[in-house]
């Protein structure tokens, strides 16, 4: 996604932990954003974004030339990227409004997004997003939620209050504090997954790596693959769609979605 000179000019500085806080929460500053020191990135990581991929190949890249080797991209404390607690108040602040740190996000269309996320309440009982929206309804953890009453309590909450998978991703990714090098999409993952490496870095070992790698063919990496872009119509109504795209509108407006439904079921069957 290419970032306009007048989205440039819009931009706000970080002068604390506490702007940031006005956006999520600090216990998911803490664990959505990772910092390269080594290669100079910020990556802002987005719940139901192709997140296990991502990081997978992002910490791939990250242990090149050490004996270090991923198991989880998950484990924080295995974590080859530093979380912002690791860091000093003022040395975060700075990392986040320094021009040479890379600031990379990926977002994705609030529809499939969030039907994904539903996908998951239902499937995995164990899930601990599951847990919490169950309480928040309070219902028994054993009883049905539909899709119509997901997307009507969502769509109830402030962006603050909402859990990071469902969260507003234009706040998730605090886009008005920051300044952007990078933000692709999660339809575009395999292009736009090639170009942030190419972005990103300039190691020869780590481009004949990549090579490799895409040699080989990229693997979705996530432990949980719903397909979700095709079960849209089998879950949306008109009444449904209207509710997210009033909910979600930053998101359909700053990162250039379409509010119809009708749009990515035609784009599928062109794929």
């Amino acid at each position: 996604m290419e970032i306009s000179l007048q989205r440039k000019n819009e931009i706000k500085r970080v002068n604390s932990l506490k702007d940031l806080e006005k956006y999520k929460k600090k216990s998911e500053i803490n664990r959505k954003i990772r910092i390269s020191l080594k290669h100079k990135y910020v990556y802002f990581n987005v719940g139901k974004n192709a997140n296990s991929t991502i990081k997978y190949y992002l910490q791939q890249i990250e242990v090149i030339g050490t004996h270090l080797k991923i198991d989880d991209v998950h484990d924080l404390l295995k974590s080859p990227h530093v979380s912002p607690y690791q860091l000093s108040e003022e040395q975060l602040i700075d990392i986040l409004n320094d021009s040479d740190f890379k600031k990379i996000a990926f977002v994705r269309n609030p529809f499939s997004r969030l039907l994904s996320c539903y996908l998951n309440i239902v499937k995995f009982k164990k899930w601990v997003t599951r847990k919490l929206l169950y309480s928040l309804l309070n219902k028994p953890i054993e009883s049905e939620i539909t899709f119509e009453e997901f997307i009507d309590f969502i769509c109830e909450q402030e962006a603050i209050d909402m859990d990071e998978h469902w969260r507003i991703q234009y706040c998730d990714i605090v886009y008005p504090l920051i300044d952007f090098s990078f933000i692709g999409k999660v339809e575009n993952l395999n292009y736009d997954l090639n170009f942030l490496i190419d972005f990103l870095f300039k190691d020869v070992q780590i481009k004949n790596r990549w090579k490799i790698w895409q040699k080989e063919g990229l693997l979705n990496q996530s432990p949980i693959i719903q397909n979700s872009q095709k079960k849209l119509m089998d879950f949306y109504n008109e009444n449904l769609a209207t509710k997210v795209y009033e909910k979600y509108i930053l998101d359909f407006e700053t990162f250039g979605y379409s509010s119809r439904l009708e749009d990515i079921h035609e784009s599928i069957n062109r794929k």
